[in-house]
């Protein structure tokens, strides 16, 4: 017997139910940035897979709903219902934002493992976050304003 059909006669999928759900995404990133916008595709469909349909993700590339750098002024302001974008396209907002996801030519792997393992960027984030009026669930670059409700 192969081992996923084991598993799976073992352990029977079990379906999600309940109201249909359809999010709109709006990415920072191109379809030719295949690793991050690929990774908003591979989101939605991950939770379309894991609910059978009923939560849809529906991922716009940059400038196809908002433009690139205000992926988190349209998911503040409701015009999406989640972004993704790297908090470092918003330190205007607040300067610790750049220390929300990599800063390119910033630390290097050694320095970002110490600042993330004392526990330093996520209350700085958090604060920064509070004190802009960003969405509460904005972490690492994914962002969304409103609960799951039914459309």
């Amino acid at each position: 017997m192969r081992r996923r059909d084991f598993l799976s006669a073992r352990f029977p999928r079990q379906s999600v139910t309940g109201p249909s759900v359809s999010w709109r995404l709006a990415s920072s990133f191109p379809p030719s940035a295949d690793l991050l916008h690929g990774a908003a595709l591979r989101i939605g469909a991950r939770v379309e897979a894991m609910t059978d349909g009923n939560f849809t993700i529906r991922t716009y590339a940059a400038g196809e709903l908002l433009p690139s750098l205000q992926v988190m002024d349209g998911v503040m302001q409701g015009t999406v219902q989640c972004g993704l974008s790297p908090g470092y396209f918003y330190i205007g907002k607040h300067p610790a934002l750049a220390f929300d996801t990599a800063i390119p030519f910033g630390l290097n792997t050694m320095g970002e493992g110490s600042i993330s393992s004392i526990r330093f960027t996520p209350t700085l984030v958090s604060e920064a976050l509070s004190q802009s009026r960003v969405p509460p669930r904005w972490e690492d670059g994914f962002g969304s304003r409103s609960e799951i409700s039914p459309t």
